[in-house]
């Protein structure tokens, strides 16, 4: 069966990359995603050896595939402790970024063809991943940025503003690396750079480098325009009220715990310099003797680094007796432990005995430092780490640097290693620098939990991988098939094979594949052929690049010059015509057609002007446009246009010409707020046509965008930002983008309710609305006029409308408070925040339930419908609500349900109705509605949950997440399960369901505030006198 998404993790093969890409590997493989992690062997065993501090480690493991990727043979030398870079690990990295092309590629391949889509999350040092992710029909692919944000701002400009103003210096990349190195490290770009991806993963987080990531966004990056600052990806363990850390996982205990749990709190320094360093024996002996004479309890992690082969070093025992010839006896009276082995480095941070780390700094170390509230003591080796170092001690303050990077050739003395050892450990300077870890520590955590930036990013990247595959609207029968209605859907997915249209024949054939010779000629003549993609699902989006006709690359290829067609076919054809088919007809709601503005290009929609006209969608039989109002009952099919201005001109007269809308519809668009701009047209999405770049690269390239005087001191980035057209006079300067929503969302009700009879209350600060069902609180992307906000405002006869504090379902009604000021919203949300507005609500359900807390965990992923499980489940939201009370009631009669449009959604007993009293305590969208629907309890007239519900009591265990569900023998069957079920959902209603905001309150500087919706639509008699 089809899968909908893989995932393809491709780790550098050095630990810190490894670890990182695993760590990441398992979040996403905890949120149901199929996850393959590819990395040459002995490497795959040893990520799984070390892995530890993961709440059910062996089953997430289990729940990746691990593939191997075979890579040539290379030498394995013995680690040179006098060189500060790893050059013992060169030869492998060579031969992993020359040699595992090929096995990747064919695993790409197996996976693209039992999957809709396939995602590559590759180390940015593993950028061939990109290109082969690029050659595939259905890819796409994400860099994991291993190192630090701010490294990335030190790279595009080592004088940066917050460089120079916090006093860091960033030192070159020929300063801390090898020559062969550094030559590798431009190859992996010049890879990127042929093949973009969609965007970059960082593992870092707000807390730590909030700033530099502001920067970053603004800096054009070679693997996308996305952003996903997901950090810190390592666990983050809490330790128990005894102080040692929480054993997350059934494995053996390390002897070391055992130990730290018998030392004071904050007592232990942990010494550790990473996998790919080595120490002189001669600065072993100085280390040991600082150690010593400190006087600190320690715990140090002594081992030679890894060799390619992953092989036990040999000099593990010699730097053990360097070691114990100066500690003395120590180790025998209990004050430290020297580890020469792997050591468990999570656990041992996290540990309420440990106050501070000695490490090498490299990302991963500094990260799992900070995130358990432990300051660094620095000891920079190579590659990044002086910098990470920089950033530590200078930028956030919770760390001192031991030896300097300008003295990396020299042994640094006892002396020395001590003076920062007691300065941290015993000293007041100390003291406060513990304070400030902690507080990061505490804030990365925040980061990470539920509504933290990381946790944010996360869904954030979890939604974009599992999107859905834009739509084309294709109803195919036969993979020749062509629709005769929509000139973007003329292909279907045809492997290894070519669509081609000939101007001079009216018929489509379906090609082989041509040679590069060939397609060279077929350039030449400006008719170029165009391979398939598969075609995607039939759900939509809003946002850019997922407008209905973008699709396949170098889509516009497949239609010749607008003079050269022949007349086209009469309507009614017979669509089961042997082929050749016919060309489809192309309705045309005008008798004379006028063609769009000769300076524009459509992005989106494939129509580019200037060089040569082609076909368009535009064509497609559309509805005659006048004004947006009076308000159509039912909503319009999406229609979104991009488009690039290309000379000065008003907003309202391009898009009229350009889409050849009246001028009067074009200016009802600006005023619901359905029109956005930018300043320069973003990047296309990685899956456009060559020409899609073309177009793009002409508008954006520097010495266009420098005759621009509207984005002169501004990033790339920042000119790309969206803002909404608000005059339809506005000016255009040539290479300003557009994206016109023409077919907003729309709320009819609106126009029906009596607004001022829903006002509760009116202050100084705030108006309290009963909100009807049907309409939103603050309107949607598309429409921000047909809104309780803008409408209430009006009722009121205010001049500044009314802003939005929080939101409810459409569907609902019931208490919104509504601010006056901007200073008030802020506040609310403050109180929001902070669990300090209190809710009820009132929820009509088809059976009894239970008084008491329904806990459920919710699927982290921004979409609807929300699936819940009574199972705790790893990364899933926690849900809890307390049932007050429960009351049986006569089911809503027919006359009440059809004045108030409620579903009927065939539920079989209509006899009595249950009005429950619901103290939310969590708030999660949907939540009240997915959690009565799985206890087999939904709401009355909730079109979307209730046939679910229905769909579990005929077959219960179709439910992959309930009581009685299935074993699964493999992911993707489990995935097919969870995609069945799904599809037992039904559509949004669109109308009220058995749902109130029934009470708020909350309590502000001494005064308590408090608010009753009235009475809901289910126990009202007659109609309530809140219709115009």
């Amino acid at each position: 069966m089809e899968s909908r998404v893989a995932v393809v993790t491709v780790p550098f093969p050095a630990q810190g990359h490894l670890n990182q890409l695993l760590h990441l590997s398992l979040l996403l493989a905890s949120r149901g995603l199929p996850v393959h992690f590819a990395a040459p062997e002995p490497h795959l065993g040893e990520a799984r050896a070390r892995l530890h501090g993961w709440d059910g480690a062996d089953a997430l493991l289990a729940a990746v595939r691990f593939r191997r990727l075979e890579i040539p043979a290379c030498a394995s030398p013995s680690p040179d402790p006098s060189s500060p870079f790893p050059t013992h690990m060169l030869p492998l990295f060579e031969a992993f970024c020359g040699g595992a092309r090929a096995p990747l590629a064919a695993l790409l391949m197996e996976l693209s063809a039992s999957h809709r889509r396939v995602v590559v999350l590759h180390d940015r040092m593993a950028a061939f991943a990109a290109a082969e992710a690029a050659r595939l029909p259905n890819g796409e692919s994400l860099g994991v940025h291993c190192l630090a944000a701010s490294y990335n701002v030190g790279w595009a400009d080592p004088a940066h503003r917050l460089l120079r103003d916090h006093g860091l210096v960033f030192h070159p990349p020929g300063a801390c690396a090898t020559p062969e190195f550094v030559a590798l490290a431009k190859r992996m770009g010049q890879e990127r750079r042929r093949a973009p991806g969609a965007g970059m993963v960082v593992n870092t987080c707000r807390a730590l480098e909030g700033e530099f990531l502001d920067v970053l966004a603004g800096i054009p990056s070679s693997d996308g325009h996305k952003l996903f600052a997901v950090g810190p990806l390592n666990p983050v363990l809490l330790p128990d009220a005894s102080g040692s850390a929480r054993a997350l996982t059934a494995r053996a205990r390390h002897e070391c715990l055992d130990w730290l749990d018998k030392q004071p709190p904050s007592s232990v320094l942990y010494v550790s310099f990473g996998t790919t360093s080595s120490l002189r024996e001669e600065q072993v002996r100085e280390l040991a003797a600082a150690l010593r004479g400190s006087g600190q309890r320690f715990i140090w992690v002594l081992r030679d680094a890894d060799r390619a082969d992953m092989r036990e070093a040999a000099a593990n025992a010699r730097l053990a007796a360097a070691a114990a010839s100066e500690l003395g006896d120590a180790t025998a009276r209990g004050v430290g432990v020297v580890v020469t082995g792997w050591a468990p480095q999570l656990e041992i941070l996290a540990h309420g005995a440990t106050a501070a780390f000695m490490s090498h700094c490299g990302w991963n170390s500094t990260v799992e430092s900070l995130s358990h509230g432990k300051p660094v003591l620095a000891w920079p080796m190579h590659s990044d780490l002086p910098w990470d170092a920089e950033l530590v001690c200078k930028y956030l303050g919770a760390g001192v640097l031991v030896r300097p990077w300008e003295e990396r050739y020299d042994v640094t003395p006892a002396a020395a290693i001590r003076e920062a050892i007691e300065r941290v450990m015993a000293s007041d300077d100390g003291a406060a620098m513990r304070r400030r870890a902690a507080a990061l520590g505490e804030a990365v955590r925040a980061a990470v939990a539920d509504g933290g930036s990381s946790r944010r990013d996360l869904d954030d990247l979890v939604a974009y991988m599992t999107r859905c595959v834009r739509n084309l609207h294709l109803n195919l029968t036969d993979e020749r098939e062509v629709l005769s209605q929509n000139a973007s859907s003329f292909l279907s997915y045809c492997p290894a094979k070519f669509w081609t249209l000939t101007p001079s024949k009216t018929t489509f054939q379906p090609q082989k594949p041509k040679t590069a010779e060939a397609d060279s000629r077929r350039r030449r003549r400006d008719t170029p052929g165009c391979r398939s993609r598969r075609p995607p699902s039939p759900r939509s989006s809003r946002s850019y690049g997922t407008a209905p006709s973008l699709l396949v690359p170098s889509f516009h290829a497949l239609y010749p010059p607008l003079h050269s067609l022949p007349p086209t076919a009469p309507h009614g054809a017979d669509a089961s015509s042997p082929e050749p088919h016919p060309l489809p007809p192309l309705p045309q709601r005008q008798p004379q057609r006028k063609l769009p503005h000769p300076h524009c290009y459509f992005f989106d929609q494939l129509l580019f002007l200037g060089d040569k006209l082609r076909w368009s969608p535009l064509w497609r039989r559309y509805p005659a446009y006048d004004r947006l109002l009076p308000c159509p009952p039912v909503d319009d099919p999406p229609r979104i246009e991009h488009l690039v201005a290309r000379e000065d001109e008003s907003a309202g007269d391009f898009i009229s010409k350009s889409l050849d809308l009246p001028p009067l519809y074009v200016a009802d668009l600006i005023k619901f707020g359905a029109v956005y701009y930018a300043l320069v047209a973003p990047q296309p999405p990685p899956y456009s046509s060559p020409e899609h770049f073309r177009i793009f690269k002409e508008v954006t390239q520097p010495s266009v965008l420098r005759r621009r005087a509207s984005i002169k001191g501004k990033t790339v980035r920042e000119a790309q930002k969206t803002f909404r057209v608000t005059d339809p006079n506005q000016r255009l300067e040539a290479g300003t983008y557009l994206r016109v929503h023409v077919h907003p969302k729309r709320f009819p009700r609106c126009y029906e309710i009596d607004w001022k009879s829903r006002v509760i209350a009116v202050t100084d600060d705030y108006v309290v609305l009963n909100k009807p069902a049907a309409t939103s609180v603050g309107g949607a992307t598309d429409n921000i006029e047909e809104s309780c906000a803008v409408f209430t405002s009006r009722a009121l006869g205010l001049e500044t409308p009314l802003l939005t504090t929080h939101q409810i379902d459409n569907c609902s009604e019931g208490c919104v408070i509504l601010s006056k000021t901007k200073e008030f919203c802020s506040v609310f949300h403050g109180l929001i925040r902070e669990k300090q507005v209190k809710k009820l609500y009132l929820a009509l359900t088809t059976a009894p339930v239970s008084t008491g807390i329904i806990t459920h965990y919710m699927r982290p992923l921004n979409r609807a419908p929300r699936l819940v499980s009574e199972d705790h489940i790893e990364r899933w939201y926690l849900c809890q609500m307390e049932i007050l009370d429960c009351t049986k009631i006569p089911w809503p009669s027919s006359l009440i349900r059809k004045a108030h449009n409620v579903n009927d959604c065939g539920w079989p007993e209509q006899e009595a109705a249950y009005e429950c009293k619901i103290n939310l305590i969590t708030g999660k969208t949907h939540q009240i509605r997915a959690q009565l629907a799985a206890m087999g309890t939904p709401i009355i007239g909730d079109s979307a949950y209730m046939t679910a519900a229905m769909a579990a009591m005929a077959n219960p265990s179709i439910n992959p997440f309930g009581r009685e569900r299935l074993s699964y023998n493999s992911e993707e069957e489990k995935e097919a399960a969870v995609e069945a079920w799904v599809a037992s959902h039904g559509k949004e209603p669109k109308s009220v369901i058995g749902l109130q905001a029934s009470e708020i309150s909350w309590d502000y500087e001494g005064e308590h505030h408090y608010y009753k919706a009235g009475v809901p639509w289910w126990r009202q008699d007659s109609v309530e006198s809140d219709l115009v």
